[in-house]
């Protein structure tokens, strides 16, 4: 894998060439298919995961065995640093959604990088509060708003920073994939997407979701949003 890709992940872009390669030399890179289980929920954590390319999808699944989808990664994001952190055990499971490549640094190489590097655990710090803000996000939305709102929360979510005056990319997913991010079940997401789409805020075709009024949708979205 060429040094170049780590120049455009968040934890590591601030590091010099030559630091670059450094690290470079003391981690691996692996390609993982699509549809791959690339840790599980409970297990012992052993390394730290860079995306390169592809997408990873975090989730958890219950004692009902209904799964929650925690995130969706993409080049440049990363994962697994919790169980590395005296969680001792993954804390959710990792999944490849596509064909992958993924860097992978060992314990003790990230426990070195964390001691020897102030702007990369200041970047880890900073992400992890991130993680958990957005939890306590969802939390509140769970407690105090419906599903028309937090159906509109997880699209306009997804869909990511939309500059003024562009057009909100499209997303694809299925009916079950949005319920396990959203964290509920097909039939009262289902009912929620054909009443947003009645009201032409969205559309929904063959996993598509096409945003067509995205000042409404943020009007109904919790605030946070």
């Amino acid at each position: 894998m060429p040094v170049k890709y780590l120049e455009t992940t968040s934890c590591f872009k601030h590091l010099a060439s030559a630091e670059l390669k450094r690290l470079f030399s003391i981690a691996k890179t692996v390609r993982v298919p699509a549809n791959t289980i690339i840790f599980s929920k409970d297990e012992a954590g052993e390394t730290f995961f860079v995306v390169n390319s592809g997408r990873v999808k975090i989730f958890t699944t219950t004692a009902t065995d209904r799964t929650k989808t925690l995130a969706y990664l993409g080049p440049g994001d990363f994962f697994g640093e919790m169980a590395l952190l005296g969680g001792k055990v993954r804390s959710a499971s990792a999944r490849a959604e596509e064909d992958s490549e993924l860097l992978v640094i060992t314990k003790a190489n990230f426990n070195r990088l964390i001691k020897k590097d102030g702007e990369f655990t200041l970047q880890l710090l900073h992400t992890l509060s991130e993680r958990l803000r957005k939890a306590d996000e969802e939390i509140e939305a769970l407690l105090f708003h419906n599903m028309l709102g937090r159906l509109a929360g997880a699209i306009l979510k997804l869909c990511g920073e939309v500059p003024p005056g562009c057009e909100p990319p499209g997303i694809e997913m299925s009916i079950q994939e949005l319920a396990d991010y959203i964290g509920t079940t097909r039939e009262p997401l289902s009912r929620a997407l054909a009443m947003l789409k009645r009201a032409g805020m969205l559309d929904y075709k063959d996993r598509k979701i096409s945003i067509k009024d995205i000042a409404r949708l943020r009007a109904i979205a919790p605030q946070h949003q």
